[in-house]
C-alpha cells in the first residue's frame, strides 16, 4: 500500500504509531453459536470430521435462480448479476443516493475508489427490495455489518428497513472517516 506521499505505508512515520487491536467478538454468527465456533475451526485449520459433515448438509448443488433464498456466490460479478436480476423485478420507484465527501482531496481520492470498489458510490434503492449493513451500526441489537433486510419506506436521506430479526429500524446516512496524519476526509453515505 502506497501513502499520497507515494512510499510504502508501512515504512511512514504515521504507521507505527498506530495502535493495533485483535478483534475476539464474532458479530455474524451471534444468534447461532454452534455454527460459529464451525466455521472459527474451520478457519484456524482445527475442523473435524463432523464439522464436514454439518458443511456437506448445507451444500446446494443446483441453485434454483429464482430463489428469494440467501445465495453465496463466489465473485462479485455473480452476486452483483443476481442482485440486479432481483432488483429489476420490483416494480417501484427507484430512489438513488450518492456518496457526499468533504475534506482532503488526496484522502478523498483513496476513499472514493473504496466506495466504488464496494458499490457505494451510487446506491440504489427500491421499497421491498433486499438490503445488507456494510458497517456496524448498534451491536446490541443486532445490527452489524451483515445484517439482511427488506425496504419499508425510503425518504430524502434515510430508509427504514425491517431486518431479519423482526427489528424495524430508520437507517440514515452515517459518516466514513478516514484520516493521515493531519489531513482528514468524510463520506456520508446509507450503510
Amino acid at each position: 500500500l502506497l501513502n499520497i506521499t507515494g512510499t510504502c505505508i508501512i515504512e511512514s512515520e504515521s504507521f507505527n504509531k498506530l495502535k493495533f487491536i485483535n478483534l475476539t467478538t464474532n458479530f455474524r454468527q451471534a444468534d447461532d453459536p454452534i455454527y460459529g465456533d464451525l466455521l472459527l475451526r474451520v478457519r484456524k485449520g482445527e475442523h473435524t470430521k463432523e464439522d464436514l459433515k454439518i458443511l456437506q448438509t448445507r451444500l446446494n448443488h443446483g441453485i434454483d435462480e429464482d430463489t428469494d433464498e440467501f445465495v453465496l456466490y463466489p465473485t462479485n460479478k455473480k452476486v452483483n448479476f443476481k442482485n440486479d436480476s432481483c432488483y429489476k423485478k420490483i416494480d417501484e420507484k427507484e430512489w438513488i443516493f450518492r456518496t457526499k465527501y468533504k475534506g482532503n482531496e488526496h484522502i478523498m481520492l483513496d476513499l472514493k475508489k473504496q466506495f466504488e470498489l464496494r458499490g457505494m458510490e451510487e446506491l440504489k434503492l427500491k421499497k421491498n427490495c433486499k438490503v445488507m449493513l456494510v458497517r456496524n451500526i448498534d451491536t446490541q441489537i443486532g445490527l452489524v455489518n451483515g445484517a439482511r433486510g427488506t425496504v419499508l419506506e425510503i425518504h430524502k436521506d434515510c430508509v427504514l428497513v425491517e431486518f431479519e430479526n423482526g427489528l424495524e429500524k430508520i437507517i440514515p446516512m452515517i459518516e466514513w472517516k478516514t484520516e493521515l496524519g493531519s489531513l482528514k476526509c468524510i463520506a456520508q453515505q446509507i450503510p
